[in-house]
């Protein structure tokens, strides 16, 4: 599939943790990096693999969302990246993601949510 096809959907900038659970692996932790109505990239140190059903708790200032959704691409991060995390998970959602939760997953999260420098 090319880069076209995969992207058929306009993408945002969505910084949110997030919790990854698989059949084989739960309660993993990531970071959404962009989002569409159709789909979320998230950073983690857990690798998933093409194909994995996965269940997301999205963080958010209302509370925590759940989605579901299958990996469809898993990428390593290049050595000189400044991501701290290995994977780039690329996930396709089983429901479109509402215009609401695309908007508040945009803007940067509450003070509470954020980490601390010392982190």
């Amino acid at each position: 599939m090319g880069t076209d096809e995969r992207r058929k959907v306009e993408r945002i900038q969505a910084f949110r943790a997030v919790e990854l659970s698989s059949p084989s692996k739960t309660r993993r932790c990531g970071v959404t990096r962009n989002a569409s109505p159709t789909g979320l990239l998230i950073a983690t140190p857990s690798k998933f693999a093409p194909g994995d059903a996965l269940e997301i708790a999205m963080h958010l200032d209302r509370g925590t969302e759940h989605l579901h959704g299958k990996v469809v691409r898993v990428d390593t991060t290049p050595a000189d990246c400044a991501e701290p995390w290995r994977f780039w998970v690329a996930v396709q959602l089983d429901a479109e993601i509402s215009d609401d939760l695309l908007e508040e997953a945009q803007r940067p999260p509450p003070p509470s949510q954020r980490l601390s420098a010392s982190a």
